[in-house]
């Protein structure tokens, strides 16, 4: 067979079965298309995903292309349980596949949406898609007594040769939604993310990463930002070392875009700024910058702020390549704490080795400003916080603001890896606190109209993070009041006055009647009292607060107060003394001495109560036995066998009875 022939048939042969290939290619790809939009199998599909949610689903046409392989879904949706509405949906997902490089190409999300519903009983819209988890034991778990002490954290076991790493070439979300309903008794309240776009570039060890995303925030706010760091590659073997740039900006342009997402009660502001930058890597130094600004405060919307908080934070290398990459840990830099016994009502952190080691090895310096905030009527001025982070110890060397007329200053430190966790305020002082500003800022003004200068020192210590560890808590405070001034239906001294209204008492004193009379009266009147000092000390000890050196001073009396304060339990248990100066005294009984039949102190009579009841609603009360006491011995002395005879008839005979009654139970 000449050569020429042979080629030709040969060629033919070629051509037919390339042909015969594309028939193939084309009908497999047509009929594949035709199968997978086939009513049949998109019904079994979305049979599929309703009996696997338990919720009615949609699904549109699915396409695909073979060079490159595209996978397309187009109008997939999910409904609420009851079919109300939509929960998830999406009008377009695509991913490509480059299966030469065994990567994905790109995935693409053409307008996904979102919709969170939180019920008034505190359930999810979504709660119906996950397994409940199982019933907890009853009571507080607490750490092993007993048994081998935790071993240190050390290298962990070898894995085994892992697999390729996921290479994204290119994500790709647009016109994305997300919308957030919070619902209670008073209806429902609604935080949405609109026109939400977020592209992702290179999630590959081999090329830099590049991350930006933006979206707009209810009707006037919006946020966005950008990340970007070297080829992961690059710092395969020290993961910590990776340094990323990160920036962000959140604009506020109406306090109801983001009132969702704020507690109940929260004033407004008119507009807010935002941004954050966090530059460098952990394992080197991590430095992050943060700035809060508002537009200026008005009556509608009074919240104003300017605040700055700068922050460097680094971790010792080879801590950073065991936590994020697994590398064995160094001996020197493991730490292992005996095991412990969790008091109640406390929490403890180095029972969780991860996060013990690196509270341990990571060290950080903070400084917060905040030059000026404002929140309705409180007015905040020059506030600064120093603090670092070292050796598990977070210590607030300095905080301080202005306030109120005056100045708050504090320092103190949390032992974050004690068992358990502890906290001490080493000092806490306030001076020269204008009270009467304090109370109307917070809308007690009318309530308490208490006006003066408060001096205090205190300090604090314990380890109570709930209730049942409140034992713990050890506080001692001294306070002094200036110029102190109440302003009120009557006196601080009204309630004493009235229940001296015995017509012993009063032959005792004449111008107590005045005084009874005046302080009947003052509960219809309005009555301004002066206190020249106000002082006292106070000291917190299991649950219970010792009241001492409490004393009032005003014109011709002195109030001295001690006993015990619970303030967790709502009660006070207190006992005091009225004290006169010697005029005052003078002025009572007439120019008489009265020491003989009433308890003087000081060349002053002095009249004895109690303090007992709520702390909402305390009830002081004289101690009138101890003065009938006192008046009996009197009188029925021989010098003041008389004290009975300026009573009227009535008075003298319930008096005498009284007496006989009193007497009895003085009878040894």
């Amino acid at each position: 067979m000449p050569y020429g022939s042979a080629m030709k048939k040969f060629l033919r042969f070629l051509l037919w079965l390339a042909g015969t290939a594309v028939f193939l290619l084309l009908t497999a790809h047509f009929t594949l298309r035709h199968l997978l939009n086939a009513p049949k199998f998109k019904t079994a599909a979305r049979t599929r995903i309703e009996r696997t949610t338990g919720r009615p689903a949609a699904l549109g046409r699915i396409d695909y292309e073979l060079f490159p392989f595209t996978l397309v879904v187009r109008d997939a949706a999910l409904q609420e349980k009851d079919g109300a509405g939509e929960f998830a949906s999406i009008r377009s997902f695509s991913a490509v596949v480059d299966f030469r490089n065994k990567e994905i190409a790109a995935l693409r999300f053409e307008k996904p949406a979102l919709r969170i519903v939180q019920n008034e009983d505190g359930s999810y819209n979504f709660s119906d898609l996950f397994a409940s988890a199982p019933d907890e034991p009853s009571g507080e778990p607490t750490a092993p007594t007993g048994g081998p002490a935790r071993p240190p954290a050390g290298p962990r076991p070898e894995a085994k040769p892992a697999a390729p790493p996921l290479v994204i070439r290119w994500v790709d979300v647009a016109e994305a939604s997300f919308e957030f309903v919070r619902r209670d008794a008073a209806g429902e309240e609604a935080f949405t993310l609109s026109d939400l776009n977020f592209n992702l570039e290179n999630f590959a060890p081999d090329r830099p990463l590049k991350m930006r995303g933006r979206t707009a925030i209810g009707q006037s706010s919006g946020f966005q930002f950008e990340l970007f760091g070297p080829p992961f590659a690059e710092y395969a073997a020290r993961p910590g070392a990776w340094p990323a740039t990160f920036h962000a900006r959140l604009d506020v342009g109406d306090f109801a875009d983001v009132r969702a997402f704020l507690p109940d009660g929260a004033l407004p502001f008119q507009s807010l700024w935002a941004t954050l930058n966090v530059d460098g890597a952990l394992a080197d130094k991590l430095d992050v910058l943060l700035n809060v600004r508002t537009s200026e405060a008005t009556e509608a919307r009074p919240v104003a702020a300017e605040i700055g908080l700068q922050a460097e934070l680094a971790l010792p290398p080879p801590v950073a390549a065991h936590l994020f990459g697994g590398a064995a840990l160094p001996d020197e830099l493991n730490s292992l704490r005996p095991p412990c016994e969790r008091p109640p009502g406390a929490i403890a952190l180095d029972d969780q080795p991860q996060l013990a080691l690196l509270l341990k090895h990571l060290q950080g310096t903070f400084a917060l400003d905040a030059p000026a905030v404002v929140y309705g009527k409180n007015r905040l001025e020059n506030g600064r916080v120093r603090a670092r982070l070292q050796d598990g110890t977070l210590a607030v060397t300095n905080a301080k603001i202005a306030a109120y007329g005056g100045a708050i200053e504090a320092r103190g430190h949390v032992q974050l890896l004690g068992c358990p966790l502890t906290y001490r305020l080493e000092s806490l002082t306030a001076d020269k606190l204008e009270i009467g500003q304090a109370l109307a800022a917070n809308g007690l003004g009318e309530a308490l109209a208490v006006s003066g200068t408060l001096h205090l020192e205190a300090s604090a210590s314990g380890h109570a993070v709930a209730e049942a560890g409140l034992d713990s808590v050890v506080a001692d405070a001294r306070a002094r009041i200036d110029n102190l001034q109440t302003v009120g239906g009557g006196s601080l001294m009204d309630p004493v006055w009235r229940q001296l209204d015995n017509p012993l008492l009063l032959q005792l004193v004449p111008r107590l009647q005045a005084k009874v009379d005046r302080a009947k009266q003052a509960t219809t009147t309005t009555t301004t009292s002066r206190y020249e000092t106000a002082t006292a000390t106070l000291a917190l000890r299991n649950r219970v607060a010792a009241l001492s050196d409490a004393r009032l001073a005003m014109p011709g009396y002195r109030i001295d107060v001690a006993g015990a304060i619970h303030p967790f339990d709502d009660r006070l248990d207190l006992s005091g003394k009225v004290v006169a100066s010697p005029e005052e005294t003078a002025q009572l009984t007439g120019g008489k001495d009265r020491s003989d039949v009433l308890p003087y102190e000081n060349g002053g009579l002095m009249i004895p109560f109690t303090v007992r009841g709520a702390l909402s609603d305390p009830k002081a009360r004289p101690d009138v036995d101890f003065l009938l006491k006192n008046a009996l011995a009197g009188a029925t002395s021989g010098s003041s066998g008389n004290l009975l005879d300026g009573l009227s008839e009535s008075d003298r005979k319930n008096v005498e009875k009284g007496l006989e009654i009193l007497g009895g139970f003085l009878k040894p």
